[in-house]
């Protein structure tokens, strides 16, 4: 683990999605990988790139 850590807020922002989501995405176990910090559920940022790579789907040509 390492880079900055970031709050459900600024994670949010970072992946281009709502902090609602992110909560949704714990919930279910299909989000990034969460820590807690004392109260905060926080983030690392390579957790966060990893899970947007995981996300990435190849197109076709011409799609």
């Amino acid at each position: 683990m390492a880079g900055p850590v970031l709050t459900v807020k600024a994670a949010a922002e970072y992946c281009g999605v709502a902090a609602r989501t992110l909560y949704n995405l714990k919930y279910e176990g299909t989000g990034p990988t969460a820590y807690k910090h004392g109260r905060l559920t926080v983030y690392f940022t390579n957790d966060l790139d990893a899970w947007l790579t995981s996300r990435l789907a190849v197109s076709a040509p011409g799609e």
